[in-house]
C-alpha cells in the first residue's frame, strides 16, 4: 500500500470519527457545524438541547500533525509501513438554556434563500463549511467555502454557536 492510500485511509477514519459524536434520537433538536479549513484542525460541534439543558460535543481532527506522519516539510512522502490512526480530540459540555435563547431567536428570523445563480467572486479559501439545523431526520443543511453576503445571517449563527464552547458550565 502506498503512502498516499495510507493517507487516504486515515482522512476517511478522521471524517468518520468526526460524524460519530453523538446519536441522535428521532425527537431532538440539534445544530452541527462541520468545518474543514485549509490550515488548521478540522472540527464538528453538535448542539442539542432540552427544554431543561443544552448539551455541546466538540470532535477535533489534528490533520496538521497527522500530516506529518506521511509527508516531510518540503511535500516529499514518508515511508509509512503501518496505519497511524487519526488525532481526535473531543470534549464536551452544557449551557443553561437561558444562555441559548438569542441562538433559537436568531434561527427562527433567518431568512435565507438557497443559491442558484452563478456566484460573482472568487473563493480563496480552501476551507469547507457545513451548518446542519433540524430535529431527527428532518434537516436543512447549509455548505460553503466562501459564504454569499446573503447569507450573513449563517455567519452570525456559527459566530455564536463558536460561543457555546467558551461558555460552558462544565
Amino acid at each position: 500500500m502506498t503512502t498516499e492510500e495510507r493517507w487516504m485511509i486515515l482522512k476517511n477514519t478522521a471524517a468518520e470519527q468526526l460524524s460519530l459524536i453523538d446519536k441522535l434520537s428521532l425527537n431532538e433538536s440539534f445544530i452541527e457545524y462541520y468545518c474543514e479549513p485549509s490550515f488548521e484542525p478540522f472540527f464538528k460541534l453538535q448542539i442539542t438541547w432540552t427544554d431543561k439543558i443544552v448539551k455541546w460535543y466538540y470532535t477535533e481532527w489534528d490533520i496538521v500533525a497527522d500530516r506529518s506522519k506521511f509527508y516531510e516539510l518540503d511535500g516529499m512522502t514518508k515511508v509509512v509501513l503501518i496505519q497511524p490512526q487519526p488525532t481526535i480530540k473531543i470534549t464536551s459540555g452544557a449551557i443553561t438554556p437561558g444562555m441559548f435563547a438569542d441562538i433559537i431567536a436568531h434561527i427562527r428570523q433567518m431568512k435565507i434563500s438557497p443559491k442558484i445563480d452563478p456566484l460573482h467572486m472568487f473563493t480563496l479559501d480552501g476551507s469547507f463549511n457545513t451548518l446542519s439545523l433540524g430535529i431527527g431526520d428532518v434537516k436543512t443543511i447549509y455548505s460553503w467555502h466562501t459564504l454569499p453576503n446573503e447569507w450573513n445571517d449563517i455567519e452570525k449563527l456559527v459566530d455564536m454557536i463558536l460561543a457555546i464552547k467558551n461558555s460552558s458550565t462544565d
